[in-house]
């Protein structure tokens, strides 16, 4: 009787260890997951300070990347133009719906901006698609390798970049851009 008893403890015990273990593994994965999603909502502040410290207040970094037609576009190209950047993937839906939010605002309002959608790493191919199936008709460059983004510490999509007539960056929003506020923020940034 006293061995099915250290038996059936040793049974217990195995389970005990093995659910809190997997309890454990859970919860540990299920705060990554979370930190995951979340960052496209939150952006912590040191990392928000991180970013601006990249290039907030500074000349834009370079980039010469290519549209989807496969013509090419750089920095230079815009000197005395206001310009903005916004950074975007397909498969981040905040990012997509920046990009819905760009299309309707550049149909209906003629700018004193020019803007340019960076897509961060994907495929030319993928991005066509996604764009085709939005009908969306806004201004997109591939940045297949993701070194422009990185050049732009752009981490958290979408995330967008006023830069000034002189090349300077003026302002970073993270997160999406209404049309209310893509005007306002213009208007504060580009005067």
């Amino acid at each position: 009787m006293e061995q099915n008893f250290l038996r059936y403890l040793k049974l217990v015990l195995a389970i005990a260890f093995f659910v809190t273990a997997g309890i454990l593994i859970l919860g540990w994965l299920g705060n990554y997951f979370v930190a995951e999603i979340t960052q496209e909502v939150f952006l912590p502040e040191q990392q928000l300070a991180e970013l601006k410290e990249v290039v907030l207040g500074k000349p834009a970094p370079y980039f010469d990347l290519k549209n989807l037609s496969g013509e090419r576009f750089n920095l230079s190209e815009f000197k005395n133009k206001n310009l903005i950047l916004t950074f975007w993937t397909t498969w981040n839906q905040l990012a997509a719906d920046q990009i819905r939010i760009w299309d309707e605002y550049l149909r209906v309002n003629k700018s004193d901006f020019e803007v340019r959608l960076i897509n961060s790493q994907e495929d030319k191919v993928l991005v066509e698609s996604f764009l085709k199936r939005g009908g969306y008709e806004v201004p997109v460059l591939v940045d297949e390798r993701g070194a422009v983004t990185d050049s732009y510490g752009a981490r958290v999509l979408p995330v967008s970049y006023f830069i000034n007539k002189n090349g300077t960056v003026e302002l970073i929003h993270v997160g999406v851009l209404d049309s209310k506020a893509l005007i306002e923020l213009s208007l504060k940034t580009f005067q």
